[in-house]
């Protein structure tokens, strides 16, 4: 490479890595803040001392693998993984985004050897990460290695499904499933009506004609059918009122397909506002830092969206203990201690508090307290562990009231003797055992954010949209239509036109049955074959919606737009493969 080729690819690194360090800055802020939560969030000196460390080793590390300095570079990172640890966290995920964005630089200058390494860091900063996966994929399509390529996608795609918006995944394909029901029922209705329509136009004349002209019942007919297009709902009812129509001259099987297409239009908006529902509490600031939390991830934000909880929340036990566990965990135990004791006001038989309030006593040697709190845990109703039981025995032992450590050690292992022996092996330098109790009542913090954030001023929680009890109301008066039409078809007797076959005598005709055999399937008065190539066609031609329904996951580098329309073509090239050469087979014959 060039001297001017260097320079270009180290300033255009460069400029990946200032953005990186703004990220970090935010990360790792001492005071960190938002216009909604004026609060700081406390964090002590000793703190914002590994913070501020924390910054440093990052930019030793960018100018090290800038000068792919390998030594100097795991030297800095090894630093940031011990600073990691020191504040309670595991991994740096922004400090990840920030590597993989050097790797991508570093692959587009032709330095395939340092992104590799840059990879290969990001991947110790934030193990397990998706993004790390598709950018090592594209790294290895700028190296033509497609074999690579393909593998580490896969591994990415598994990697999101997996991971904290592997939620929001798994809803756009709910969503397209239910989007592929609606839309081959509303077909399914379609080619009914290419059946039978003109039969029951006939019937609807028929029934209005005696007090009125045949000319007026026609219009009247028209009216009714075609005026509802004009409504925002106009598709819809109108799909309803031609299915309630046809009900009468459908068979068995189609009648069941029909009452299934009801069913889904009554379950099918109700699903995607639970879905939108759960999505938005998904990314809401609070179920993302408890998520981080849970994670050990220390991410951009993350001080500043847990003061959004303590604001939404402010007097709810539950964010209050979220609050205390982040102190605990980042080493403040003094700022934890209160908290915890607050705590206890609210809920005396909170086992988890009780441990990790023993916890602090341990620490600084006052025994007799901390034996205290680890006995009340030990005797709650119901709910004695093998936690607290443990721990009494490290306090007891530490009293030198040997015999009693003995028999609480004995009460721990009859309780669960797998987890005690776990608890001997693993190095704990706290000794006692302490937990993130906040952690198991994320549903209950979720439902309360949800209450609070859609409540009106008694915080009762309301809807805010209608639109899916609308649709079940319109699904409700299409059945009640369809018993009533097909109850006055029968009371007015008479034999209604036959019903009306498609042409199949040109080329188009005959090749269109072949591509869509729903066709025949429903002149034959078959249900089941017929929803099921709807369904297949449905699926086929909505494949590029299939992750885009409940928006793109947050994800860089996310390739589930352009595998969905990949996916798309294969599928369709490969039916219309099929139904071809069935076709002509047919044909020979």
């Amino acid at each position: 490479m060039t001297s001017s080729g260097s320079a270009t690819s180290r300033a255009a690194a460069s400029r990946a890595a200032v953005v990186a360090v703004l990220l970090v800055a935010v990360a790792t802020g001492a005071r960190a803040q938002t216009p909604s939560t004026p609060i700081e969030f406390e964090l002590s000196r000793s703190v914002q001392r590994t913070l501020a460390r924390v910054q440093e080793l990052w930019l030793q590390w960018i100018g090290a693998t800038l000068q792919d300095s390998r030594a100097r570079a795991d030297e800095a990172l090894r630093g940031l993984s011990v600073a990691a640890r020191e504040v309670g966290f595991a991994h740096f995920p922004d400090l990840a985004l920030g590597a993989v964005a050097l790797a991508r630089q570093s692959a587009a200058t032709g330095n395939f050897e340092r992104a590799r390494r840059q990879l290969a860091a990001a991947e110790v900063l934030d193990p397990g990460r998706a993004e790390v996966a598709f950018a090592e994929a594209a790294v290895a399509r700028r190296e033509r290695d497609w074999l690579r390529a393909g593998l580490a996608t896969a591994r990415g795609l598994g990697r999101a499904i997996r991971g904290p918006d592997g939620f929001q995944i798994g809803a756009s394909v709910a969503l397209w499933s239910l989007l592929v029901l609606l839309v081959a029922a509303a077909l399914f209705v379609a080619l009914l009506v290419a059946e039978h329509g003109r039969r029951a136009l006939a019937v609807l004349i028929d029934l209005l004609s005696p007090p009125l002209p045949s000319w007026a019942a026609a219009g009247i007919v028209a009216f009714l059918l075609v005026g509802p297009l004009a409504l925002p709902s106009g598709v819809y009812l109108v799909v309803m009122l031609a299915s309630a129509l046809v009900w009468t001259f459908a068979t068995g099987v189609q009648r069941a397909v029909l009452v299934v297409g009801w069913t889904l239009a009554i379950v099918a908006p109700l699903a995607a506002e639970a879905l939108e529902r759960r999505i938005a509490l998904e990314h809401s600031p609070p179920i993302r830092a408890l998520a981080a939390f849970d994670q050990g991830r220390l991410y951009g934000g993350f001080f500043a969206d847990l003061q959004v909880l303590r604001s939404a929340l402010p007097e709810d036990p539950a964010a209050a203990q979220a609050v205390a566990d982040v102190h605990r965990t980042l080493g403040q135990w003094e700022l934890a201690r209160d908290g915890y004791r607050r705590l206890l006001y609210d809920e005396p038989n909170n086992v988890p508090v009780l441990l990790n309030l023993g916890a602090y006593h341990f620490r600084k040697g006052d025994y007799a307290t901390a034996n205290a709190h680890f006995e009340r845990a030990a005797r709650v109703p119901g709910r004695g562990s093998a936690a607290a039981w443990y721990n009494l025995s490290l306090g007891y032992s530490d009293a030198y009231l040997f015999d009693e450590s003995r028999d609480a050690l004995a009460k721990a292992r009859e309780l669960d003797a797998e987890a005690v022996d776990v608890w001997i092996a693993t190095a704990n330098p706290d000794r006692v055992l302490t937990f993130n109790g906040s952690l198991a009542r994320r549903t209950e913090i979720g439902e309360r954010l949800r209450a609070a954030w859609s409540g009106g001023p008694d915080k009762t929680p309301r809807r805010s949209h209608t639109a899916p009890w609308r649709s079940a109301g319109f699904s409700g008066a299409g059945v009640l239509l369809a018993l009533i039409f097909d109850r006055l078809r029968r009371r007015s007797g008479g034999a209604p036109p036959a019903a009306r076959r498609m042409p199949a005598s040109s080329w188009a005709a005959r090749w269109t049955r072949r591509v869509v055999p729903a066709i025949e399937a429903i002149e034959e008065g078959s249900g089941g074959a017929a929803w099921g190539n709807l369904v297949l066609l449905t699926a086929i031609a909505a494949l590029p919606l299939a992750f885009d329904l409940a928006g793109d996951p947050p994800i860089a580098g996310w390739p589930g737009p352009a595998l969905a329309r990949g996916m798309a073509v294969v599928a369709a090239v490969a039916y219309l493969g099929v139904r071809i050469r069935s076709g002509w087979a047919e044909a020979e014959d």
